[in-house]
């Protein structure tokens, strides 16, 4: 029995390697723990460079741990075939990642970081090969058929599957984690709802305190916390509010990551610009920082910088990009994916700060008797270029970590320095096109660049490691929000006939409108040939694709007419959460709008932000973008009234007097 007391078959009484399912079970725990509460529950990782890296350290420990072992319990049959005895321990170590990279991503990591025998795909297949063995439970044989399909990039039948599991078994926390996963990767709000309501009594019941104070089911934190996720995401904002913050109060160094994401949808739903500017990027910092499994605080601190846009303080713009920069930059930097490096790079671990003061102890001294006896710097000057010296050797430090092809290296190199996964960089676009069109970024800036070539490697690894299926999709056929988000950093649309009345092709085909338009690419062909008048008309017509995506209806009539009439109805297969998705629709139709001059698009964007400003009332950010349209729209007096909202809730607030 795991953690959750749920079993875990080992079908062999020890391992290749005289392991027992014992000590195999620990391991299988320790990470379980890990993963669920997205690196929470442990800060062992090294802290050499940074808090960030420590975090991603932490996960990487129990994570390679468990490879290792499930390595152990893989061996080959008289046939030379892999056959895996521990089935599970592969669900724990791969099923997440191939939620959130895909296969073609694991596929990467193997060859060309990891490079181990045997490889990741042969302990998966190995793995998958056990799914219908009838040693197992049933649980662990729908687990076995959900990382099937994740293997072969069919998320949605992942889902549906962990549906039926979660009917069985409500009590299994991976199975609603890793639901919860998927359904943001697919863009499934409504199914992420679905899921958490499902299990939601099973695990109010017991949550019921004893005299001791426990729980009668283990972890019930993080199960009640997945929970609060789903119901925010599914509006039920009081309700997830009450849970979140119960969990916080229960187990803060369990939970404390999950809880945070429910309430990142709770305070952006409301328009808590505030709240969530504080606890984000204030004292709210240690729910997420240490959440370093597959970029979780990343995603956690661009959350927060959305807050602070929204929030529009003063110098608003300048730490949301230090933000960005955090969070977002320096992990594609340290991969090489921003063009600095064509190959897979890999790093050393991280060592702990502790371990290399004890070592330079005696440094130490000599430095501090050296200042006393007229040793150290004779002034500031001298005590700057100190100061920078040392900046310059952890620069360099940090460089020298960079291991060659030729260096033996290990799990914990690997998974500590991750190369970003597609849903990684899906977060990163979506807050950098919201910093462009706040005026805090240039399209020219370098971090549009490094993006453009992050996802330039990423298509390249996926043409590469992927084949068209019989159905004929296109790439990225799980994920429909990477196709949107690629479309507008890399300015190309991939059209089918077959799929032209999805409303992720629409959102698609306005993304490369929009990133052709302002130029993300670069390319200064666009604006040598453009025409202020047919921009204008381009801009239109992105409002109208979004606006079809948003209401599901797409009209076949003459672009260049303004009454728009209603004649497909378009298959939703892409709904987003609002904290990302909606976001930027919302976002894009406005800022098209104003582009466009056009009357029609403007009472479109109109009635976008009237929703907004009625629903999330006390976001300074909502009322000013109103403001602005009411003003486009001739109408001055309602247009100074919302500006004047915005003000009021704290716009420009925060700055030295004079600025």
């Amino acid at each position: 029995m795991d953690f959750f007391e749920e079993p875990v078959s080992f079908l062999a009484e020890e391992s290749a390697k005289n392991d027992s399912p014992t000590e195999s079970l620990l391991v299988f725990d320790t990470h379980l723990v890990q993963l669920l509460s997205k690196g929470q529950a442990s800060s062992d990782g090294g802290d050499e460079f940074g808090i960030p890296a420590k975090a991603a350290h932490s996960a990487a420990i129990t994570w390679a741990d468990l490879i290792r072992h499930l390595s152990f319990w893989c061996k080959k049959d008289d046939n030379d075939t892999l056959i895996c005895d521990a089935p599970m321990l592969a669900v724990a170590a791969f099923a997440p990642m191939l939620v959130q990279g895909g296969k073609s991503y694991l596929i990467n990591l193997d060859e060309n970081y990891v490079k181990g025998n045997p490889s990741f795909r042969a302990m998966i297949q190995a793995a998958i090969n056990r799914k219908d063995d009838e040693r197992l439970t049933q649980r662990e044989c729908l687990h076995l058929w959900a990382l099937s399909y994740l293997y072969q990039n069919e998320h949605a039948k992942a889902l549906n599957v962990l549906w039926q599991l979660l009917e069985c078994c409500p009590g299994d926390a991976l199975a609603l984690s890793l639901a919860q996963d998927i359904a943001d990767e697919v863009g499934d709000k409504k199914t992420a709802f679905r899921f958490a309501t499902c299990v939601a009594s099973y695990w109010n019941e017991r949550g019921r305190q004893s005299a001791t104070g426990q729980t009668s089911i283990a972890g019930h934190s993080i199960g009640s916390s997945l929970i609060a996720k789903g119901l925010a995401i599914g509006g039920r904002l009081r309700e997830a509010e009450q849970m979140a913050d119960k969990s916080l109060s229960r187990d803060s160094s369990f939970a404390s990551g999950v809880a945070a994401a429910a309430l990142a949808h709770i305070y952006h739903a409301e328009g808590r610009a505030s709240e969530g500017a504080s606890t984000f990027t204030g004292h709210g910092v240690e729910y997420y920082e240490q959440c370093g499994y597959l970029f979780f605080n990343s995603k956690m601190g661009g959350a927060g910088a959305g807050f602070i846009v929204d929030r529009d303080g003063a110098s608003a713009d300048r730490v949301a990009v230090r933000l960005y920069d955090e969070h977002f930059s320096r992990i594609l930097e340290y991969s090489g994916y921003d063009g600095s490096s064509t190959g897979a790079v890999v790093r050393r671990i991280p060592s702990s700060k502790k371990q290399m003061l004890l070592e330079s102890a005696s440094g130490a001294a000599t430095s501090f008797f050296g200042k006393i006896f007229g040793g150290g710097p004779k002034n500031d000057t001298d005590a700057k270029e100190s100061k920078n010296d040392d900046q310059d050797e952890e620069e360099k430090v940090f460089q020298d970590a960079i291991m060659k092809d030729s260096d033996p290296r290990t799990l914990e190199d690997v998974l500590t320095w991750l190369p970003p996964t597609t849903n990684f960089l899906v977060d990163a676009t979506f807050l950098l096109f919201r910093l462009t069109i706040s005026g805090a970024l240039d399209v020219s800036d370098n971090r549009w660049q490094a993006l453009q070539m992050a996802w330039k490697r990423i298509l390249e690894i996926e043409q590469m490691n992927s084949a068209p299926s019989e159905s004929g999709s296109s790439l990225f056929s799980h994920a429909p929000l990477t196709r949107v988000t690629m479309s507008l950093v890399l300015g190309e649309f991939r059209e089918c006939s077959d799929t032209s009345n999805l409303t992720s092709k629409k959102l698609e085909e306005a993304a490369c409108r929009i990133g052709v338009l302002m130029n993300i690419k670069s390319s200064s062909t666009h604006h040598l040939e453009s025409n202020h008048e047919v921009d204008k008309l381009e801009w239109a017509k992105i409002v109208r694709l979004l606006n079809e995506s948003r209401t599901g209806w797409a009209g076949d009539v003459d672009a260049t007419k303004s009454l728009f009439q209603p004649s497909v109805q378009l298959v939703n297969d892409i709904e987003g959460y609002d904290l990302n998705l909606g976001d930027f629709i919302d976002q894009a139709i406005c800022y098209a709008a104003i582009k466009s001059e056009d009357y029609s698009c403007l009472c479109v964007a109109r009635s976008i932000c009237s929703s907004s400003v009625f629903l999330q009332t006390n976001s300074p950010a909502n009322w000013h973008r109103y403001g602005t349209i009411l003003e486009k729209l001739g109408d001055k007096d309602n247009a100074r009234d919302a500006f004047h909202a915005s003000v009021s809730l704290g716009s420009g607030e925060g700055g030295r007097v004079g600025n």
